[in-house]
């Protein structure tokens, strides 16, 4: 059985999980702002939805939000506009997670 499950965040939650796997905020001013902006977009619709698993810490997430307030130069009214993804399995949860997937 893996330990992995994907995680909403919300304004009350992405402070725990930081962005991106970056958690202290102390270090990161970049972080701060983030939080911030976050918090600012979540009641437009911007949502991140991470991979975490308890033995390995962040493996991943999704960012996206409606099309009409993506930080991007684009016509997407209408659509979802993906921020960023980011991916990166440890070597021990991709060898569990390949296992579940083969099974």
């Amino acid at each position: 059985m893996t330990d992995i499950e994907i995680i909403d965040l919300i304004p009350e939650s992405i402070a725990d999980y930081g962005v991106c796997g970056y958690k202290d905020l102390k270090k990161n001013l970049e972080l701060r702002r983030k939080i911030d902006w976050f918090k600012e977009y979540y009641p437009k619709g911007l949502r991140t939805k991470i991979i975490f698993s308890k033995e390995g810490g962040y493996q991943g997430m999704i960012e996206y939000i409606p099309g009409k307030y993506a930080h991007r130069p684009v016509n997407a009214e209408g659509y979802m506009f993906i921020h960023c993804i980011f991916v990166g399995f440890k070597k021990r949860i991709q060898r569990e997670r390949l296992r579940i997937f083969s099974d």
